[in-house]
């Protein structure tokens, strides 16, 4: 035989009591986070109101506790996130075609295949006095 110290009319109601709490009354689990900001609370930056009863893990749920991140599927987070990388590669790619500069001057060219007839070179000395690819890149 078990002993309740409430009438069993009382917990026909509510299936879910919790025989620790005795008389207390059972509150929703709610985060204060997820609460309406914009509400006038007694207490406004906590957002309970006065006399208002404590859920039982208050301190968990509290505005205190850590932030609560509502999940998302792994799809939708790698559309957007796919959709981040395409729109910020179109911008860069949009301003490197429409706005890359232009060369200030034109290349060096030097007659008769270089100067290095002029600088002392020798026929076999070609190669050092001409001016390569990478040089001819740059102004």
């Amino acid at each position: 035989m078990i002993l309740l110290s409430r009438p069993i009319q009382d917990l026909t109601a509510n299936i879910h009591v919790c025989f620790q709490l005795g008389n207390y009354p059972e509150v929703p689990f709610e985060y204060y986070q997820h609460r309406n900001p914009y509400k006038k609370y007694d207490d406004q930056q906590l957002r309970r109101n006065f006399n208002e009863p404590l859920h039982q893990n208050y301190d968990y749920i509290d505005l205190w506790s850590p932030d609560r991140f509502d999940l998302y599927p792994n799809s939708l987070a790698i559309r957007n996130n796919l959709i981040f990388i395409a729109l910020i590669s179109g911008f860069s790619f949009t301003c490197w075609y429409f706005f890359y500069p232009e060369r200030v001057a034109a290349p060096r060219s030097y007659p008769h295949g270089g100067l290095y007839k002029a600088l002392g070179g020798t026929e076999e000395d070609k190669e050092v006095f001409q001016v390569s690819g990478i040089v001819s890149g740059l102004y």
